[in-house]
């Protein structure tokens, strides 16, 4: 005998509606790019070319004297005690000779000079000398000599391009650290009809029976003759489904993401980067099959 029955079956799906994820307190603005940076050309090494000062010594002023001196002079005519032959016989006489009984007398001018008599001295201020002279640079420049190192040249060497700024970087809002969250729980609805989700049984109905006769001969039955009959249906298989009254909890898990940077032209190509959810971000629940 074989029983066999028929299970009424109805399909059910599941919606979410009203849920609802929202945090505040502790909104912050992080960089999400760097934008173009500017860059400027800088020196790494410079090579200076020097030479020594040129210098000389002079004698410096070292307090004053105050000799005497003539504050003035005249000027007058004297005789110089020579004379200068003349035949003019007003002029004083000068050498008388006989010669064959001719007498002659001569005539002179008194030799002059011009000479002068000093006024009552006077002082005045004049500087002295110092005692030891001073080293001092003239101006130009030597390549020896006991003058201080000067930089008359510099030879600019390896230069780079050093970051001066990034023009406009881009950024968003994202939640800090010290935010609240709150969680609002969603409505499931559970509906049957004949289209949905999942399929399942709502009964059984009447089992039919079938009598069964089976007839053997010969020495020996084989295999060949043998049928398979259902004696029982045995432990059904199941599945857990949301039934109309369940609540689903949504607890969502946040990450904060840090970045830091160094040196003067740090590459963000390998950039290490998380999803974060967003306080405007709209949560929807879909039921697996």
């Amino acid at each position: 005998m074989q029983s066999q029955g028929t299970a009424t079956t109805t399909k059910l799906s599941a919606s979410a509606s009203g849920g609802a994820v929202s945090a505040s307190g502790d909104s912050v603005t992080a960089i999400t790019g760097l934008g173009t940076p500017t860059t400027q050309s800088a020196v790494k090494s410079v090579t200076p070319t020097t030479k020594k000062l040129a210098t000389t010594t002079i004698t410096g002023v070292s307090g004053s004297t105050t000799p005497s001196v003539v504050q003035g002079r005249t000027s007058q005519t004297t005789a110089t005690g020579g004379g200068t032959a003349s035949t003019t016989n007003t002029d004083w006489l000068k050498g008388v000779s006989v010669s064959n009984g001719v007498l002659t007398i001569g005539a002179a001018t008194l030799a002059t000079q011009t000479t002068y008599s000093a006024n009552a001295p006077g002082t005045i201020t004049v500087p002295t000398a110092a005692s030891s002279a001073t080293t001092v640079a003239t101006g130009s420049t030597t390549t020896s000599g006991s003058g201080a190192n000067v930089v008359t040249d510099v030879s600019v060497g390896d230069t780079f391009n050093a970051v001066t700024g990034y023009a406009s970087p881009t950024t968003d809002t994202v939640l800090g650290t010290a935010s609240s969250f709150n969680v609002t729980d969603p409505d499931i609805t559970i509906v049957g009809g004949t289209t949905g989700d999942v399929t399942v049984a709502t009964g059984i109905g009447a089992a039919t029976t079938k009598y069964l006769s089976a007839s053997a001969s010969g020495a020996a039955v084989g295999a060949d003759g043998t049928g398979s009959a259902i004696i029982g249906l045995g432990t059904p298989t199941t599945d857990t489904v949301l039934g109309t009254g369940s609540t689903i909890t949504i607890t969502p898990s946040t990450t904060y993401i840090k970045g830091t940077a160094s040196g003067a032209n740090t590459a963000w190509n390998n950039k290490d980067t998380v999803t974060v959810l967003k306080d405007t971000t709209d949560v929807s629940v879909t039921k697996g099959t």
